[in-house]
């Protein structure tokens, strides 16, 4: 049996070249945390609360809130719905600022109040003679109106509205005005 060595010349890497890729991978990592970060601080921050009165923006629309009643003790023609609590009536006006049709859902906006955030009640909304969704036709400046009606504890006493242009938005919060 012969056996033979082979004398393989040994190849090192440019210093500079090693040096450099590194580099590019910690910058592409700080990169990727940052943006990551971004996108977690932004899905978990809190809008901005903004004065009663205030036409704040979430992505292509414009809210404002027009009045709120906490008067109603039933919603409805007949009274078909009663409030657990009270009901917390809010009209909020709706801008379209894109050129393309938006649909506002109600399921997508809440009320903030005492530390708990509370849903539409949609058969309180729609008992209080509006329709369970906003559709705003295909141009900038496009308008139109929306009831949301929220079922609150009765020693609520002041709340603040977050509207969303998604269900996924960030969206934006108005402070409305005190109710007793």
């Amino acid at each position: 049996m012969i056996s033979q060595a082979f004398d393989t010349p040994t190849r090192r890497a440019n210093p500079l070249l090693v040096a450099f890729l590194i580099l590019l991978g910690l910058a592409m990592a700080a990169v990727l945390v940052g943006v990551g970060w971004t996108a977690i601080h932004r899905w978990t921050a809190a809008p901005p609360t903004r004065p009663a009165g205030t036409t704040v923006t979430d992505g292509d629309l414009a809210f404002r809130v027009a009045y709120v009643d906490t008067t109603a003790n039933s919603q409805g023609v007949a009274g078909e719905t009663v409030p657990t609590g009270k009901f917390v009536n809010v009209r909020v006006s709706v801008t379209n600022r894109a050129g393309r049709p938006r649909h506002v859902d109600p399921a997508d906006q809440f009320l903030r109040a005492g530390g708990k955030r509370y849903a539409v009640d949609h058969d309180a909304t729609v008992n209080a003679g509006d329709t369970a969704a906003l559709s705003l036709p295909g141009r900038t400046g496009a308008t139109g109106s929306l009831i949301l009606v929220f079922d609150v504890p009765k020693r609520v006493a002041s709340a603040a509205i977050e509207v969303h242009a998604t269900a996924s938005s960030g969206g934006a919060r108005v402070t409305l005005p005190a109710f007793g």
